[in-house]
Parts: C-alpha cells; sequence; structure tokens
C-alpha cells in the first residue's frame, strides 16, 4: 500500500510539472538531488527574467509609440507654420503694389503694412524650419530653442493683433479733419497736399489711384477747383470719369463724386482689421504647436536618459 500511495504522489507531482523536485524524491524514498533543484531553480530564474523582459519591452514600445506620436504632431504643427509664413509673404507681395500707389497719394508710411507683413512671414519661416532641423536630428536643444521663439512669437503676435485692434476702433470714428491720436500718422492732409500741389512727378500715381478706386480728389471732386498744379479749375482729371471720353473732366455728371481719402481708409480699415485678427489666430493656433513641441521635447529627453542608462 505505501509503494502505490508513493507512485500516486509521484505521478501526480509530474503532472503539476514538476515544480517540486524534492518531493518527488522523497516520494520515491531519495534523498533530494542538488542538481534537479537547481536545474528547476535555473528555469524559473530565467522564466522570471523573461517575463520582467517584456515587461520592459512593452513599456519601451507604449513610450516610443507616445514619442512617434508628439513626432507626428510636431511635424503637422510646423507644416501649418510653415504654409501661414509662406502665406504671409505672398499677401504682403501682392499688397505692396497697391500700398505703393496708396503711398504715393497718402503717404508712402502705407508700405510699412505690406512691409510688417512680409517681415513676419520671413520669421515665421525661419522659425518653422528651426523646428524641423530638431525633429531631423531629435536634437532637444534644437526643439526646446524652437519651443522659447515660438512663446516670444505667440506673444507678440497677440500683442500686435490687440494693438492692431484698438488702433482701428480709434481711426473707425476719427474725423477727418481732426487728430485724435498724437503722432498717429496723417493720412487726410497729406492727400489733400498732393491733389493741391499736383506734382508731376506724381501725377501718374494720382491718376492710377483715381482710375483704379473710381474716386476723385482727396474729399471730392471740389479739390481740383482750388489745386494749384491743376490749371483749368472748371474741369477736373480724366482719371476722375467713370466713363472715358475726350473732355469727359469737363461734365460733372459723368466724374465720379466719391473722394479718394474715404475710400482708402476703408480699404485700410479692412486690411487693419484682417492683419489684426490673423495675428490673435496664429497666437491662438501656435499655443497647440508649443504643447506638441513640450512633449516631443520631453520625448526625447526620456529617450535620451534611458540610452544612457
Amino acid at each position: 500500500m505505501d509503494i502505490e500511495k508513493r507512485h500516486e504522489r509521484v505521478e501526480r507531482d509530474v503532472k503539476n510539472g514538476g515544480e517540486d523536485t524534492g518531493s518527488v524524491s522523497q516520494a520515491r524514498g531519495l534523498s533530494p538531488s542538488p542538481v534537479c533543484g537547481g536545474a528547476s531553480g535555473f528555469l524559473q530564474l530565467l522564466h522570471m527574467s523573461l517575463e520582467k523582459l517584456r515587461g520592459k519591452s512593452l513599456v519601451l514600445v507604449k513610450r516610443q509609440e507616445g514619442t512617434l506620436n508628439f513626432r507626428r504632431g510636431f511635424l503637422f504643427f510646423n507644416f501649418l507654420f510653415l504654409a501661414s509664413g509662406i502665406t504671409l509673404i505672398t499677401i504682403g507681395v501682392q499688397q505692396h503694389s497697391t500700398y505703393a500707389e496708396m503711398g504715393e497719394f497718402a503717404g508712402k508710411s502705407l508700405v510699412k503694412i505690406s512691409i510688417v507683413l512680409i517681415a513676419v512671414g520671413a520669421i515665421v519661416i525661419l522659425v518653422s524650419l528651426l523646428g524641423d532641423v530638431g525633429v531631423f536630428f531629435n536634437n532637444h536643444n534644437i526643439v526646446t530653442s524652437f519651443i522659447c521663439i515660438l512663446i516670444v512669437v505667440i506673444f507678440l503676435e497677440i500683442l500686435t493683433g490687440a494693438v492692431i485692434y484698438i488702433f482701428y476702433n480709434k481711426l473707425k470714428y476719427l474725423d477727418p479733419d481732426n487728430q485724435v491720436v498724437k503722432g498717429s500718422m496723417d493720412y487726410s492732409n497729406n492727400a489733400r497736399r498732393v491733389i493741391s500741389e499736383y506734382r508731376p512727378e506724381k501725377r501718374a500715381a494720382i491718376d492710377r489711384v483715381q482710375e483704379k478706386y473710381k474716386c476723385c480728389g482727396a474729399d471730392g471732386p471740389s479739390d481740383w477747383a482750388t489745386s494749384v498744379g491743376w490749371a483749368n479749375h472748371d474741369a477736373v482729371p480724366e482719371s476722375c470719369c467713370v466713363g472715358k471720353g475726350e473732355g469727359c473732366g469737363k461734365d460733372k455728371d459723368k466724374v465720379s463724386s466719391k473722394g479718394c481719402l474715404k475710400i482708402i481708409k476703408a480699404i485700410l480699415f479692412k486690411n487693419l482689421l484682417w492683419i489684426g485678427a490673423l495675428c490673435i489666430v496664429l497666437g491662438v493656433v501656435e499655443g497647440f504647436g508649443v504643447f506638441t513641441g513640450v512633449g516631443f521635447c520631453l520625448a526625447i529627453k526620456q529617450k535620451n536618459y534611458q540610452s544612457m542608462s
């Protein structure tokens, strides 16, 4: 009976995986084998090491996936950032000729608006390229520099948008004969002076403005009656005519009744409002770029730390 019980116990232990080699040896009436016990312990240790390595591998895979997601998000934002810079430069170049024409009529300082757009677009493109370099080399320092510069750009864009919005509201209610903001540019007086003098070197620019925007004089056709540079006070330049025809300047019914100053101000107000809104929108959108940049920067730093360790 004792022998049968011992055999049953051995078979049960074998079915359970032979985890306790010492008990099997004791069931056979033998002393536990140190070789068998060492082999079992080694297998258990190997199994535990493999499980631990597998867990680390899963954690590493998840971290790599997180880094890849931040990298993709950062690249997507940088693409939008680069596209916005190219758009600003394109708009600035297109508007430069328009502001140059207006500048001959109402003051050359108007050209600064297009120059500012081109300059901001160039800065945006340079900052975007810096971010691309950081992504390409997975460089923590370059990405950190990109984030710092981007934060400064966001602050300046939002500040510029707010200043333009305030300036727009003040100009909106600006009386043509008065200056509300001390030190601001007086386009009204400059335009009236240009019409009054009507110098030969500026006549072509004045005629282009009047033809393009269907306007006449600074405040109206009556400005030509008091112009020193315009000899025929009984008529206006043919560029004021709505429909072209020989001698149309003498017929008041064929002449535009709108002053160019009012139209130029309307264009300036529209552009100022658009530029201010664009600056604020870009600042808000770029805030998401800072978020993805910080996440990507931390992922790079953590990866470098793990490589060192």
